[in-house]
């Protein structure tokens, strides 16, 4: 728990990557259920400051009340090398409510680095994929007047 309380990321992204915590995360998939570590009320539920581990490489460090996440907290999501995500990590550090997000916070996204596909483009916004597959639903919105360093380069063909 030192990790996330220091704000080391670097390590939690270590850690989450060990075998045993992706197995431990692997075993609950399709639950919603979590193992914890941390404070507890008299009822057993988490109540204070805790870890939990979800499915899907998601973790929560931070405070809880009556076995919800509710206070201050962090939560990140990491996807694995191999997937087609686009994205490679997803958090959220802030305040929560009743389970949820709630308040104020940030919420930042970790990109692969690559190609990408355009898959549409509105506004100063684009629709990226790292796959041109109909159907997939495997995409990222980027805001791209955030970003200077962008570049697109566009390739016209006529069939």
């Amino acid at each position: 728990m030192a990790y996330f309380a220091d704000g080391n990321e670097e390590a939690v992204r270590d850690l989450a990557h060990l075998e045993r915590f992706e197995a431990m995360s692997f075993s609950l998939d399709g639950t919603k259920d979590f193992y914890y570590h941390g404070e507890v009320n008299g009822n057993g539920q988490p109540d204070g400051i805790g870890i939990a581990v979800y499915a899907d490489d998601q973790y929560y460090y931070g405070h809880w009340k009556d076995g919800v996440r509710s206070g201050d907290g962090k939560w990140i999501s990491f996807y694995p090398s191999y997937s087609q995500y686009v994205v490679t990590e997803h958090m959220y550090f802030g305040e929560w409510l009743d389970d949820m997000p709630n308040g104020h916070g940030q919420e930042h996204y970790d990109y692969n680095d690559g190609w990408y596909y355009v898959l549409a483009r509105y506004d100063n916004c684009l629709v990226l994929s790292t796959s041109f597959n109909a159907g997939s639903k495997r995409f990222v919105i980027y805001q791209s007047a955030q970003d200077k360093n962008l570049q697109v380069d566009i390739v016209r063909t006529r069939i």
